[in-house]
């Protein structure tokens, strides 16, 4: 589940709860969002460092492909993550 630009990780926690019995849910906080921190904050972290961050994530995390919720900006993201990162 991606956040959009406002968001964190726990604005998922209901519906991560309410899918956890059927599903590996994983929420993340995306890079520059609450927890966690940018290694370099001059940085532009375009839509697309965003969405190989995800399929890195993925990558570690599951073995099949995976289903990707995204709002709002988190949708684009997963949207490009789609593009980029077909399974």
């Amino acid at each position: 589940m991606i956040h959009g630009g406002g968001g964190e990780a726990e604005k998922f926690q209901r519906v991560a709860d309410n899918l956890a019995d059927r599903y590996s849910v994983v929420t993340y906080d995306r890079r520059g969002h609450s927890r966690s921190i940018l290694e370099y904050p001059d940085e532009d972290y375009s839509i697309r460092r965003h969405s190989d961050d995800a399929h890195l994530l993925i990558s570690e995390l599951a073995t099949e492909p995976a289903f990707v919720f995204g709002s709002s900006s988190g949708a684009v993201i997963a949207l490009d993550l789609c593009i980029h990162h077909p399974p």
